[in-house]
């Protein structure tokens, strides 16, 4: 072999692993990535689910407060009818 089939070669050999190395680079950079984002989703649905179970737990009172208040008027309704039978 000459010069020109060493240079020949080992130009289309790193022309080759160049093609072969760079999209194992680019997809190794997009799994950070992805993997980053995991987390934080990860985090943020800790937050969200802490927040939805506090709002869970306001409801729960509202709805309690309410049945109370309806049963009052509903007392209240029933002793207004008594005193309008009198």
């Amino acid at each position: 072999m000459d010069n020109v089939q060493i240079t020949g070669t080992v130009v289309v050999g790193l022309g080759c692993l160049i093609t072969i190395v760079l999209p194992i680079l680019k997809l190794n950079g997009s799994i950070v990535e992805l993997t980053v984002e995991m987390r934080n989703m990860r985090e943020r649905d800790v937050t969200r689910d802490k927040r939805i179970e506090k709002h869970g737990k306001e409801i729960d009172e509202i709805r309690e407060t309410v049945s109370d208040h309806k049963r009052e008027l509903s007392n209240h309704e029933t002793r207004l009818k008594t005193l309008e039978r009198k």
